[in-house]
């Protein structure tokens, strides 16, 4: 993605409202992150993911196309794509499982760390989908870190979600700015950043569940 300033939008919700951001994130949304950091020390340490949730609940995770069994060792590159998912059904979820007993007979193709990547605080931007009841579960969470999204891809969101989103939206922030819900469908798209940093949050006043 190009450094250039970015546009920001953000939701303030009384109710956590996962399925209008479906398609964001399951086709994927970027984050940005430290250079040098392992699939583990990304999702533990820098988004917080709880290392109990990564290791009983996240079961198959791809790397740039290749399974990944060791999260310790697997480094995210600038560009790289992480797609995680809960435990498949059938053969192919077996086979696909992080250690699992099937594991040995995709050996040829399964993720291997060719190099080593110098620790920095240098940003790297990593692409992130998330699949099955993940979507639901770590939607959220990563919704209210910040992702970044195409704008057509989050005005399509925002157009197709809107009878979800209104009722239990209690404000909207652009650029800093809180305009009226309303105002995002007649938005002048082509007059943002082409990326996004969209964040939407549930108040504490409202119900997460």
């Amino acid at each position: 993605m190009k450094s250039q300033p970015r546009s920001t939008i953000s939701l303030k919700l009384d109710k956590a409202r996962v399925s209008p951001f479906l398609v964001l994130l399951q086709s994927g949304f970027v984050v940005e992150v430290p250079s040098g950091l392992t699939i583990k020390k990304l999702l533990c340490g820098n988004l917080k993911v709880d290392e109990d949730y990564l290791e009983g609940r996240i079961q198959t995770i791809f790397l740039d196309g290749k399974p990944v069994d060791d999260v310790d060792t697997a480094l995210v590159n600038h560009g790289s794509v992480l797609a995680l998912s809960a435990a498949m059904p059938g053969l192919v979820g077996s086979t696909f499982r992080r250690d699992g007993v099937l594991a040995a007979f995709r050996s040829s193709i399964t993720y291997q760390q060719e190099e080593t990547v110098a620790n920095g605080h240098q940003g790297v931007a990593v692409w992130i989908k998330l699949f099955n009841l993940l979507v639901n579960e770590m939607g959220p969470q990563f919704l209210e870190k910040g992702i970044i999204v195409n704008r057509e891809e989050i005005r399509l969101a925002f157009e197709d979600g809107s009878p979800v989103l209104l009722p239990v939206t209690r404000s909207v922030e652009l650029d800093g700015k809180e305009i009226p819900y309303e105002q995002l469908n007649t938005l002048n798209w082509s007059q943002l950043s082409e990326n996004l940093h969209l964040t939407v949050w549930v108040s504490p006043q409202g119900d997460a569940h």
